[in-house]
């Protein structure tokens, strides 16, 4: 079965403090380590900016890694189908920043 093109996606919109999942490329394909769940500490909507996304984990995504948004600003979860594997480019980003709880 064939997944959605970009232009077939519903829009998403993803803010600082939100919450991403996502598998960090440092890893092989497959490893439970490179699994990750961080909060968007600052998004910067600059349109052609590679690294749109800071993190509190502190890994550097780039627009074409796909990401699932897991948590709201708020905290509160997202329905599990309410959410889709896209890339960051597929976002519209909201410019802003919040800090990270320690």
């Amino acid at each position: 079965m064939p997944g959605l093109s970009a232009a077939e996606l519903p829009p998403e919109t993803l803010q600082p403090g939100e919450t991403l999942e996502y598998y960090n490329l440092a890893f092989v394909s497959g490893d439970p380590r490179g699994h990750r769940v961080a909060l968007v500490t600052r998004v910067d909507a600059t349109q052609g900016v590679e690294y749109p996304l800071t993190l509190d984990t502190g890994d550097v995504i780039p627009r074409h890694i796909m990401t699932k948004r897991v948590a709201d600003r708020f905290g509160k979860p997202f329905a599990p189908e309410a959410t889709k594997w896209r890339k960051i480019r597929t976002y519209q980003l909201t410019n802003g920043s919040v800090d990270a709880p320690s």
